[in-house]
């Protein structure tokens, strides 16, 4: 006959391992989650880094591209006075400083002419700043 003491231990015994049964699989500790946590904000901080990397990217193609027209809007204009026969002055075509050229004002335009014996070199410079630095585009031609 099992006496109630040891009726008492095996129930308790069985209690115990169905309370283990149920703890295992309870979810994560802290530590797990704090450590997905940390991955997952290395993930999402890089995923930031990369989108301003992208953004200012994009703006400063945007700049050059501005550039480049500004730049070849003035040779074309150049080369009109040329087709139409008439001589090239400096003069016709003056430095425009930051602020000269109308809705373009983060840019100024400097028309250089060199004078060679066979041929003459026009060359229009295109300059803005962009982050605190200095950029330039150069557009040239001969006639």
């Amino acid at each position: 006959m099992i006496t109630s003491k040891k009726m008492n231990k095996t129930n308790s015994f069985e209690h115990k391992r169905k309370i283990k049964k149920k703890t295992k699989n309870r979810g994560f500790t802290l530590i797990e989650l704090m450590v997905a946590l940390t991955i997952l904000s290395m993930g999402l901080l890089a995923i930031a880094k990369m989108q301003i990397f992208g953004i200012q990217s994009n703006t400063h193609g945007n700049m050059v591209t501005i550039a480049t027209i500004l730049a070849q809007d003035r040779l074309e204009q150049i080369k009109d006075v040329i087709s139409s026969g008439q001589t090239v002055n400096l003069s016709d075509f003056p430095q425009e400083d930051f602020g000269d050229i109308p809705n373009f004002s983060r840019f100024s335009r400097q028309v250089t002419i060199s004078n060679g014996t066979d041929f003459n070199t026009i060359t229009v410079t295109t300059s803005w700043r962009y982050f605190g630095i200095g950029r330039r585009v150069s557009v040239s031609t001969i006639y």
